[in-house]
Order: structure tokens, then C-alpha cells, then sequence
């Protein structure tokens, strides 16, 4: 016990310093032997204030003017008196001014009319849910009712519940409460001592996984100097289990030139709303991960089409809990921030107008992605709440947070050829083979458009006529024959798009043309069995001429 304390043995109080306990040894005070202070002598110390504690000094008895010795003591608040304990009744008399040398002097302030210590003090505080963790209630932050708390006289001011085996040196549990509507609990009728308040919980509120996050202490202490005094300030944080984003916080972002600046997300773990097949599991802190995948197995809530420069892409998310809403961004420029405008869902509702998909627990929805977007991996993060308009980065008190790292392909190109031509003349004849480049690989070209029927048909190698739509294998499409219909003399196209290995097609087809040659028809030279010129009109000899490719239409008449 340090000097100034007042310890607390039902209704004995006592103070002092150096407590002596010997073993076996009994004395009138009881019929528990609880020790006794040997003689000291005692001087004034002036600590904070008016705050008036015990301190032994090396002077002697005559100073003060009194005998001390075998005696308990209490030094009055705010005054220089002092008076021995009658521990039989608790009553202190023979009050004594210790600066003036044996006048007395009473201090009305301190006791009351019977001459007992009033125990008139008190403390108290909340216990609040602590949503964002850092030991001070806001206004936003509820508190929690129903939690029990224990308080315990703290004989020696050490702040830890002692139990030493005996009186002297174990600390006392002097009473318990619980936390009221608003989570405040109030521990009254107190004497000037030290105590040390301890959350028990015995109702097992804070056992569905609540943490405390003031320093994760379940017990605080305080030490009365005065009496009538209320004391606040032993307050607990508790924070049930959270899910936390796992998007990087630090580092090079995906385009080389910026630093991760994503920040956190928290959602704090409610059964029955979340995404995916099931409730996330329970984490502590952020799970900030270079590819986005701290949070393990329960990233399971989002699914993505094939994200392609300048091409719509499909989000299909897998959500629980009525009344809630999905925000999502991608960070399509890779500045390692998702920006106001990379915000590719708000506030999407399951069966909503922006759903395309009528089934209960999904939501798909199109998505833009931009012609510029980055081309490395980047980064995507998508919350569920019963919160609308959540930010990227925030704390909300229900929900889950999911992150995803992804790579916006960029699309397949097809290259515009020109056939070496042919005659109109001819027979299914090969053309030209297509070609296309990807940062991966093309695995089929996409017919789009096709020579007219007046100019001829498009096959296979195996003379299997090709339909727009066909999507032909790079050996299909490299066997591709043209069969003219022979009235045709000039450019004959149709058109290709390029599909890659993951999907993406070019969204700019390319045109492959056919010159097609007509060999020039001839007309013969004809001399006719002649007429009088007094005749009247008269049928003269047939032209005649013939074509190699094709057929004669017309004569034209060139002279008369």
C-alpha cells in the first residue's frame, strides 16, 4: 500500500505504510490478525493541489507533537490534519493539525456527523462497441448493455488483482454491476483508496468473438485522494471480428509511376449478409496482399468475364442478406487508388434495375471497360452492406469486403490483306491466309462479312461453305478458297476478327480483298451475202463472238 492509500476490509479502513504480518501471532484487533503498523514517524506532502498524502520522514515524534506509534491513521482531504482509525467501528476521533503541533483541528469536508469516513465517491463509465478501434467513443459508436464488470480494492496500487493467500495481500472484490441501455455502469459509495475495475462479463455478451481494443486489457485502475469525488475514464473498447481488405497499402502501383494508396476497408462480421458462399472468416487486422489474396478462401463473391480494353465486359457477384447494396471499383489507370470514376457498381441491389440476371443471390451487371485501361495487373475491390454509398476505404459495421488483383487484356488486331487475285474464270481456288497478333495468342478469326452471291462463295479447304459467324480455327482459316462467279471483273472483300486465347475479340475487323482479272471477250469479222440497194429491209448475217471465262451478254454498237 502506498502512501495515502486507504485500504477496505468491510467497514475498517486503514492507511499507513511499511504493514508488518506476522504469522500465528493474534492481537485484540480481531479475530483475524491482520497486522498492524509499526510506529513511523509523519510529515505533510503537498502532491497535486490540495491532494494531501502520508510520507514517513526522518524526523522525530516531538516534531509533530503526537505519539504514533501501533496506530492507523487517515490524513484528511484538503487539510493538514490527521486522526487515528478505530477499526472496531470505523470512526476516526482525536482529530490532530499536524503543521501546529498538537491543535486540533476537525475538517467537516471529510467526515461526517458520526465522525466516519464518508464513503461518497464514485466512477464509472461505458463499454462501446468501438468500430473503428481506436479507444475513444465517437458518436456514431454505440454502447453495449448487459456487460458485467467487477470492482476490487487494489491494496497495493499495483493495478493487478492480487491474490496472496492472506488478507494483507489480496486484493478484494468489493462488488459487481452491468452496463446499462447505454452501456454506462457506475460503481458508488467509495472511500479515497485504489481500485481496480475488471469486465467479467458473466452474461457472455463479449464471447461472440469480441476483442477489446483499448491496449486489450480487461481490468483498469484509478486511486481515490479525496472523497466526493466521481471519477470517469475507465471505459472499455470492444470491437467484434471484422473482415478487412487485402488490396495493397504500400508499394509501386500497377503503372510504375505512383505508390498503393487504396487504404482499408473494415466491415464488421455480421451472420447472414456477405458475398460469396459463405460467411468470411474472422480477422483481426488488414490483409493487405501484393496480389490481393490475404483474405484466402473466402474471396469467393465475385467472378469476372474476360476485361478487355475498350470492350464491355460481364461482374457476376454471389451475395447474402435482403436490403443490401454492392459497390465496386477497378483500378483501371493504375494510379494504386480507385477513383471516382472507376467506380463500376453503386449501390447495385440484388434483382435490381441494373441486374441482368433473375436469380435470387446474383447480381450480374456490364461493366465499360475503358480503351487506355492499363494492360498490367491491377487491382479491383467490391463491398456488401446494408450501407449505401460506402466509399473504397471506410469502416462500416456490417458486411463483407472482398479484393481481387486482375490483368485488362488488351484485344487480338487483325491485319488487312490483299490477295494475289484471280481470274474470274477459275475454279474454288486458295487465297491468301489471314494473320493476327495478341500479347497471347490468336485462337480463332471470326467471319463478319462475305462476298456477295453475284460475286461468289467463300469455303473451307474441304468445301464446306463458310456463314458469317463461323469462327474458324487458324488452320481453318488459313485453308479458305474463293470460287468466283465469273461475271465479276474487280475487287471482291469480306472480313475477319481476330479472337485471342482468353476471349477477346478485334473490335476492328480486317478486310481481305480479292482482285478478280475477266479475260476481254472477242467478236468475229463477218462479211454479209449482200442485197439490191433498192431492196426493202433486208436481214443481214448474225454477229457472232465468244468469251474463255464467261459468256457474251451484248454487242455493242462501236461505228454505222
Amino acid at each position: 500500500m502506498n502512501w495515502g492509500d486507504i485500504a477496505v476490509k468491510g467497514n475498517i479502513l486503514y492507511s499507513g505504510h511499511q504493514q508488518v504480518y506476522n504469522p500465528g501471532v493474534g492481537d485484540a484487533r480481531g479475530e483475524e490478525y491482520i497486522g498492524y503498523y509499526k510506529s513511523f514517524n509523519l510529515g505533510i506532502l503537498k502532491d497535486q493541489g490540495d491532494e494531501v498524502v502520508i510520507k514517513q520522514t526522518e524526523t522525530d515524534y516531538g516534531q509533530i507533537g503526537h505519539d504514533l506509534s501501533d496506530r492507523y491513521y487517515y490524513v484528511f482531504e484538503g487539510s493538514n490534519t490527521f486522526a487515528p482509525i478505530d477499526l472496531a467501528t470505523g470512526l476516526v476521533n482525536d482529530v490532530k493539525d499536524i503543521t501546529s503541533n498538537g491543535v486540533d483541528k476537525l475538517d467537516d469536508a471529510s467526515i461526517d456527523a458520526s465522525g466516519a469516513i464518508p464513503a461518497n465517491s464514485s466512477l464509472g463509465d461505458h463499454i462501446w462497441h468501438d468500430l473503428n478501434q481506436d479507444g475513444i467513443q465517437d458518436e456514431e459508436e454505440a454502447g453495449l448493455a448487459g456487460v458485467t464488470l467487477e470492482i476490487y480494492n487494489d491494496i497495493n496500487s499495483d493495478g493487478t488483482i492480487d491474490n496472496g493467500g492472506s488478507f494483507n495481500n489480496t486484493d478484494r472484490k468489493l462488488g459487481q454491476t452491468t452496463t446499462n441501455d447505454t452501456g454506462f455502469y457506475k460503481f458508488n459509495g467509495l472511500v479515497p483508496s485504489s481500485y481496480i475495475i475488471k469486465v467479467t462479463d458473466t452474461g457472455s455478451l463479449l464471447n461472440d468473438g469480441f476483442y477489446t481494443t483499448s491496449g486489450g486489457e480487461l481490468t483498469q485502475s484509478i486511486t481515490f485522494t479525496k472523497t466526493k469525488q466521481f471519477k470517469a475514464g475507465l471505459d472499455f473498447g470492444y470491437k467484434l471480428p471484422s473482415d478487412f481488405g487485402d488490396s495493397p497499402l504500400s508499394g509501386i502501383a500497377p503503372d510504375g509511376t505512383h505508390n498503393n494508396a487504396y487504404g482499408d476497408a473494415e466491415h464488421t462480421l455480421v451472420d447472414g449478409i456477405y458475398l460469396g458462399a459463405t460467411q468470411p472468416d474472422k480477422e483481426d487486422s488488414t490483409q493487405d496482399n501484393i496480389d490481393a489474396g490475404g483474405d484466402g478462401d473466402d474471396e469467393d463473391g465475385i467472378a469476372f468475364s474476360v476485361m478487355t480494353q475498350g470492350v464491355e465486359g460481364t461482374v457476376t457477384a454471389t451475395v447474402t442478406g435482403d436490403d443490401s447494396y454492392l459497390q465496386g471499383w477497378i483500378d483501371f489507370d493504375g494510379s494504386g487508388v480507385f477513383d471516382a470514376d472507376e467506380q463500376i457498381a453503386t449501390n447495385l441491389q440484388d434483382g435490381g434495375d441494373k441486374d441482368t440476371n433473375n436469380t435470387d443471390g446474383t447480381i450480374v451487371f456490364k461493366v465499360a471497360v475503358p480503351n487506355d485501361a492499363i494492360a498490367n495487373l491491377t487491382y479491383a475491390r467490391f463491398r456488401w452492406s446494408t450501407t449505401q454509398n460506402l466509399t473504397a476505404a471506410s469502416i462500416d459495421d456490417n458486411g463483407e469486403v472482398e479484393g481481387y488483383s486482375l490483368t485488362i487484356n488488351t484485344p487480338p488486331t487483325t491485319e488487312n490483306k490483299t490477295d494475289g487475285g484471280m481470274l474470274s474464270s477459275v475454279g474454288a481456288t486458295d487465297i491468301v491466309d489471314p494473320a493476327g497478333a495478341d500479347n497471347g495468342s490468336v485462337s480463332y478469326y471470326i467471319v463478319k462479312s462475305l462476298p456477295t452471291a453475284e460475286e461468289g462463295v467463300l469455303t473451307l479447304g474441304n468445301g464446306d461453305l463458310v456463314k458469317i459467324g463461323d469462327e474458324l480455327t487458324p488452320d481453318e482459316a488459313n485453308s479458305l478458297q474463293f470460287n468466283p462467279s465469273g461475271t465479276v471483273n474487280g475487287d471482291i472483300s469480306f472480313t475477319l476478327a481476330a479472337k485471342d486465347n482468353l476471349g477477346a475479340v478485334d473490335p476492328t475487323p480486317a478486310t481481305i480483298t480479292i482482285p478478280l482479272a475477266n479475260t476481254l471477250p472477242t467478236t468475229d469479222s463477218k462479211n454479209d451475202g449482200g442485197m439490191s440497194s433498192s431492196a426493202d429491209v433486208t436481214d443481214i448475217i448474225d454477229p457472232t463472238g465468244s468469251d474463255n471465262d464467261g459468256s457474251i451478254k451484248a454487242y455493242i454498237i462501236a461505228t454505222l
